[in-house]
């Protein structure tokens, strides 16, 4: 005979001892249940949106920062609530590259900003496009959500630590078989041959919408000509080669 499981009454304090209602974690789980519960999913149309993308930032790196922050408060650090852990939804997302296990910057951000697996090193194409190679790489471009939103009349920027031209600001304006390609003296011979155009004079050339609206960041070395000295650094210069400021 099938056994039957009996009914019962989870909700009813049966299911806990007196020692464990009065426990600071049990006690701590069970009120933020009931705020899930009755949160209200927002269905109201986004006005904005704002990637903020922590590169490199993996669970263990986060953990660790949650700790440290956690104990440089003077409170329990495992405990501790980083600010982006208090938003109300959270998803973890794989992150292999379409050409490899292990993926680099450049396709983890164009997965994000364009939704499609590229290779690794590349950025703004397709898995079909080849590393390193200009001409077998025309015609694989993909859309990105910034060129989206300025098609649609959107204000669209770029805020980075790193410099503007790296794989992950890139990812949100850029077409390059190759991550590196940050100027014009990084194209290779068949690159310049072929027409590829390098990452920095796309930023300036943005050709949806007018062009992007902010761009804060570093790798001002990549905007500048090598007979340019840099105007912090003196000791400094840009790398164009084009001669073009």
């Amino acid at each position: 005979t099938a056994y039957e499981i009996p009914k019962r009454d989870w909700s009813s304090d049966v299911c806990s001892s007196d020692l464990q209602k009065r426990d600071p974690y049990y006690t701590s789980a069970q009120k933020q249940l009931a705020e899930t519960l009755a949160r209200a999913p927002n269905v109201n149309r986004a006005k904005n949106v704002v990637l903020f993308i922590g590169d490199g930032y993996g669970v263990s790196t986060m953990t660790a920062a949650r700790i440290f922050r956690g104990q440089s408060l003077k409170q329990d650090g495992p405990s501790h609530k980083l600010t982006h852990e208090t938003l109300p939804y959270a998803a973890l997302a794989r992150t292999y590259a379409h050409d490899s296990l292990v993926t680099d910057s450049a396709p983890s951000a164009v997965a994000m900003t364009t939704g499609v697996k590229t290779n690794n090193n590349m950025l703004g194409l397709s898995g079909e496009a080849k590393w390193r190679e200009c001409e077998a790489s025309k015609g694989k471009d993909v859309t990105t959500i910034g060129e989206i939103g300025k098609s649609l009349g959107m204000s669209v920027g770029v805020v980075s630590t790193a410099r503007v031209t790296d794989a992950t600001p890139a990812a949100l304006y850029a077409h390059a078989p190759h991550r590196s390609w940050e100027s014009d003296a990084d194209l290779s011979e068949e690159a310049a041959k072929n027409g590829c155009v390098d990452i920095a004079r796309q930023v300036v050339e943005f050709a949806f919408g007018d062009g992007l609206d902010v761009v804060f960041g570093g790798g001002r070395m990549n905007f500048l000509p090598n007979t340019m000295n840099d105007p912090e650094y003196a000791q400094q210069k840009g790398k164009r080669k084009d001669g073009r400021d």
